[in-house]
């Protein structure tokens, strides 16, 4: 009797010490704040690194606020920031090469110091969405309908490219060699439509990919020939030959304005409005990892260990790739 009732007992210990496979899940998905804003005003709008150790977040402050770039040389644990020297109407994106940062909004500014002092590059046109170095002196910008590409630096730029409809140009995708894609979508009154184009010569040129969308609201590339699109109706389109044909993955994405990285073909991550999601089948299905609360996830990146999200309500997030 004493026998059985201390196996009993052992067995009810063991059953309460062992994990059991969800919870061992929620466990390796934990999402951690590494940096809260103190002003409740200000939010994460833009994120990036340079290498494992060397990243940089964009704070905003509302309408001509004071803005703030924040940097880590530690890979993220520890973040310190540079005040703008500037106040523009609404920074959207920066693009990073080395210790020169690239900021737009409805101007042009460039940092040469990791942002301690900042140079507005005053171009002839005004409202700019996203930026992405190319090289060393060439980068490109969404202004509007319009491409625009610059090759020394960002003093002078020219126009490249005009899709000819009413659609801003909202983000690049470039991939290792001189193939790039750039989104637009508006959805407005009864009007719901995207394009994707596509440039195979560094941004020189480009072309509408023959596919139509419906609002295109985010875009991600594996590789010269995998990508994925969502769009504003809740779906995931994939390709495999460079955007020539697509796939549709789901129609019952977590997000319609979603913010994505992709580590692999089956495995990615969505921030949005809803939080965090994360997928292990290529996005047929979504599961929660983080939620938001009264903010929104504005991006999603990996910088080869860790991955990083920011948010609208002034937060750093991060957590470690298992794999």
């Amino acid at each position: 009797m004493k026998q059985l009732l201390a196996t009993f007992v052992l067995a009810i210990l063991l059953t309460c010490c062992k994990k059991t496979g969800s919870e061992k899940e929620l466990q390796n998905s934990s999402w951690i704040t590494v940096t809260r804003l103190n002003n409740p005003d200000h939010r994460f709008r833009d994120i990036d690194f340079v290498n494992e150790k060397d990243g940089y977040a964009l704070a905003i402050e509302g309408i001509l606020g004071n803005h703030s770039l924040w940097y880590t040389n530690n890979g993220g644990e520890i973040w310190k920031s540079n005040s703008f020297v500037f106040k523009d109407e609404f920074p959207n994106s920066i693009a990073i090469n080395g210790t020169t940062v690239f900021c737009v909004g409805k101007s042009i500014y460039c940092s040469t110091d990791k942002g301690s002092t900042w140079k507005n590059l005053n171009p002839p046109f005004e409202g700019y969405r996203d930026i992405q170095f190319l090289n060393k002196n060439t980068l490109i910008v969404g202004n509007a309908n319009i491409i625009r590409r610059s090759t020394d630096g960002g003093n002078t730029w020219q126009e490249v490219f005009n899709s000819n409809i009413r659609a801003s140009f909202k983000k690049f995708f470039f991939t290792v060699h001189q193939t790039g894609y750039a989104i637009a979508g508006e959805t407005y009154d009864n009007t719901n439509f995207g394009i994707v184009a596509k440039t195979i010569d560094n941004g020189l040129t480009w072309r509408i990919l023959d596919k139509r969308f419906v609002n295109v609201t985010d875009i991600f590339f594996l590789n010269d020939k995998i990508g994925f699109v969502f769009t504003f109706n809740y779906e995931l389109f994939k390709t495999l030959d460079g955007g020539d044909t697509w796939i549709l993955v789901s129609n019952k994405s977590p997000d319609a304005y979603p913010n994505s990285y992709f580590l692999s073909e089956k495995e990615a991550y969505i921030g949005g409005y809803r939080g965090i999601f994360h997928t292990l089948d290529g996005g047929i299905t979504w599961k929660e990892e983080y939620k938001a609360q009264d903010s929104v996830v504005n991006k999603i990146i990996y910088n080869g260990k860790s991955l990083y999200a920011i948010t609208g309500n002034g937060a750093i997030l991060t957590k470690k790739n298992n794999n």
